[in-house]
């Protein structure tokens, strides 16, 4: 027979841990709603396997991983910070409208193709919402990549084993969070591979 401390992780570990944390983070703040969970858990997790090269600080000094989000759930830490009182304020939105690219992306090119968006606001992000459209006839070729105006880049496809074709599909990051999103941001769509050829159609960017 093994205890809780042998053989148990995954999602299935995940999903009754987090939960629990929560029911501490109600306990000892019972206005607390998902907004403020969230920057609680991005300002005071630890650092999974740390010497991963996808660890990176953000522009407002929070460290993210792509295979780690902003690490493991530290529930002493997360409640202490809770009782601080801390809250948010109201949840705002910048939408960024349809941007058609309509260009053909290069075969096995790593830098594949750029394009930028502007955002004016300086209220900080919390996530970004991104609407990729893209005909191709096998999407694991295919990588994403944003980056910030800070210079924080997040990974929001990889190549995979994946045989379907085209991709209409909002992706979520959030990686930037806390930092100010005025300026100029990059969106990099690339193919990997050889041989299946496809367009980029357009994309759109909700933040918040």
């Amino acid at each position: 027979n093994q205890d809780y401390t042998n053989g148990f992780g995954g999602t299935s570990s995940a999903a009754p841990l987090v939960s629990g944390i929560m029911a501490l983070l109600k306990q000892v703040r019972p206005d607390a709603d998902v907004r403020l969970a969230k920057h609680l858990i991005a300002r005071t997790s630890i650092k999974w396997d740390p010497t991963n090269v996808e660890w990176t600080a953000n522009g407002a000094g929070l460290t993210h991983a792509n295979s780690y989000g902003f690490g493991g759930i530290d529930a002493a830490a997360l409640t202490a910070r809770a009782e601080l009182g801390e809250t948010v304020t109201p949840l705002s939105t910048t939408s960024v409208p349809t941007v058609t690219v309509a260009t053909a992306v290069p075969d096995g090119l790593a830098s594949g193709v750029s394009r930028t968006f502007s955002v004016a606001g300086t209220t900080p992000i919390e996530d970004l919402r991104l609407t990729l459209n893209v005909t191709h006839p096998y999407r694991g070729d295919l990588e994403l990549f944003v980056t910030s105006p800070s210079g924080t880049t997040s990974k929001l496809m990889s190549t995979a084993s994946d045989s379907g074709d085209n991709v209409n599909w909002t992706f979520s990051s959030v990686a930037f969070w806390g930092e100010n999103p005025q300026g100029t941001w990059t969106v990099r769509r690339a193919d990997r591979f050889t041989t299946d050829l496809g367009t980029w159609n357009s994309f759109s960017v909700l933040l918040r």
